[in-house]
């Protein structure tokens, strides 16, 4: 099969041919009969990024596209992350917007997860072992925030991103 490959930042975009590998027995093949490239993913190709991304538009797009990854695969950030860095906003402005559209899709999805019947006893007790964890984090986070420059805290977030980006594609 064909494949539209980039494999630098920056390079042309290239189609090659694929060999394509079976599914395993706890997978299942699905055929995509067409697929797009949104800006922010032809900008990553580039290697240049919008300075700005004006218009409401772009925030109901961006929370579309959240939504819909957050409830296939429960990670809504990059789309978010990409929106908001590209607003010219402080530290403080892209914090309390990023955790103000995190906590109203996060309830979005978990009322969907419920009503699919996907919230179960297991998923309480794995969401409650990394509570504490996560709650740890959040307090590093918040003594670390006031001391790091913009340019520092927009590379971390974005280093931050690039590792789930990996892991995702890592684990497939």
């Amino acid at each position: 099969m064909k494949a539209a490959l980039c494999v630098e930042v920056g390079q042309p975009v290239r189609v090659e041919e694929v060999r394509l590998l079976p599914p395993r027995a706890d997978e299942v093949q699905v055929r995509i009969a067409a697929a797009g490239i949104c800006h922010s993913d032809y900008s990553v190709v580039t290697g240049v990024m919008p300075t700005r991304l004006v218009g409401r538009a772009w925030g109901l797009v961006t929370g579309f596209l959240a939504g819909v990854i957050g409830g296939a695969v429960g990670t809504p950030g990059p789309p978010v992350i990409v929106y908001v860095t590209t607003q010219g906003w402080g530290p403080r402005t892209m914090k309390a917007n990023t955790m103000g559209f995190f906590v109203a899709n996060q309830g979005v999805i978990l009322v969907g997860y419920w009503w699919a019947g996907l919230l179960t006893r297991d998923v309480a007790i794995v969401s409650t072992a990394f509570a504490l964890p996560a709650l740890a984090g959040v307090g590093a986070g918040v003594a670390l925030f006031g001391r790091l420059d913009p340019v520092r805290f927009r590379r971390i977030v974005f280093g931050l991103l690039l590792v789930s980006g990996l892991v995702l594609l890592v684990r497939g």
